[in-house]
């Protein structure tokens, strides 16, 4: 995680990101974000969630990659975390209905 809270290089592909965001936000042009999470990520959930907030994304929507067979665990985790804050603005589903 630390990537997401140390300043980044400015070839790397966050510094790019903040950049496009910038731009877009300067034109008032609304994105949303999209996140992959597996089991090796997954700790990363929350911090992804907060630098989503302070981008100021319209929406946020959690990917799963989930290895067949025995997920339940990443799941069952995401949706715990999901479900007590996703429901809540900026990131109510219906807040991605305006991209």
């Amino acid at each position: 995680m630390e990537a997401l809270t140390t300043a980044p290089d400015p070839e790397s592909g966050l510094a790019r990101l903040r950049g496009a965001v910038e731009r877009l936000r300067a034109h008032g042009v609304p994105f949303l974000v999209n996140s992959s999470f597996s089991r090796r990520n997954q700790r990363e959930i929350p911090a992804v969630y907060e630098l989503a907030k302070r981008l100021g994304a319209t929406a946020w929507y959690l990917f799963m990659i989930v290895p067949t067979g025995r997920a339940a665990d990443i799941i069952a985790r995401c949706h715990a975390f999901g479900s007590s804050l996703l429901d809540e603005p900026p990131f109510s589903p219906s807040a991605a209905d305006s991209i």
